[in-house]
């Protein structure tokens, strides 16, 4: 059985009580709860000593389905707490206690429509960086030097961060892009980031899973400096440092 049907298995043995009550949401816990875990484990720190799971996880969800989930949130919560952390412990993966999950209503979303941003609290964020006394410290993977005076993104949790040369910079989970990342949320070819001189203009690309900036979706936007853009899952933050 494959990693995605067990998944399935287990969280339709643990959420069959909610549609035996009733439970009419678009947005199915099965579904939800797999798309949480692939989170997890695309968006885990590699430290010395550890890899480290994202612990607080944010759902947003539409009006309609944030109300139907009022009636079993406290239920549906505490099963896939059970369930993520069993997860990561599958994946090799360090969890700090039980992860924190918080439902959102997201008025901009249509029904069946969910979006989930994972990262690290932040007092995992400090262990991870405390390097005293043999504790764990971050791993700086493919980290590319950042000029001044350039354009360049940041990945959140990893803090990877990758220059923005001018023109086109394309962006997606193929691995033809000018910057591939590892996200089965993101399109083969997500969002495209042009840069002119001082300005940089995102634009998607027709993506599955749409684009935010700073929690707004969106097709083509001129980007400011922090601005933080969601491809798919995947928390982009757009930086610009004047030289």
């Amino acid at each position: 059985m494959g990693f995605l049907k067990k998944i399935e298995k287990k969280l339709e043995n643990a959420v069959e009580s909610l549609f035996a009550k009733g439970f009419k949401s678009k947005v199915e816990p099965v579904e939800l709860g797999k798309k949480m875990v692939l989170a997890m484990v695309n968006n885990k720190v590699v430290a010395l000593k550890k890899v480290w799971a994202p612990n607080e996880f944010d759902v947003s969800l539409s009006p309609d389905d944030d109300e139907e989930y009022n009636n079993y949130k406290k239920e549906l919560v505490h099963e896939l707490q059970d369930y993520i952390v069993k997860e990561a412990a599958k994946e090799d993966l360090s969890i700090v206690g039980r992860p924190k999950i918080i439902f959102k209503k997201d008025d901009n979303l249509k029904r069946g429509q969910f979006n989930i941003e994972v990262k690290l609290s932040e007092k995992l964020k400090e262990e991870i960086s405390d390097t005293k006394d043999g504790a764990t410290q971050l791993i700086p993977i493919d980290l590319p030097k950042v000029g001044e005076g350039r354009h360049y993104i940041q990945l959140e949790p990893t803090m990877i961060q990758y220059d923005l040369k001018d023109g086109k910079n394309m962006i997606g989970r193929s691995t033809t892009n000018d910057i591939a990342i590892s996200d089965p949320s993101l399109s083969r070819h997500h969002i495209q980031i042009v840069v002119e001189g001082k300005e940089a203009v995102l634009e998607d690309l027709g993506s599955t899973n749409g684009t935010q900036v700073n929690g707004k979706k969106t097709k083509n936007i001129i980007l400011k400096d922090n601005d933080v853009i969601m491809a798919g899952n995947s928390k982009i933050v757009y930086r610009r440092a004047d030289g």
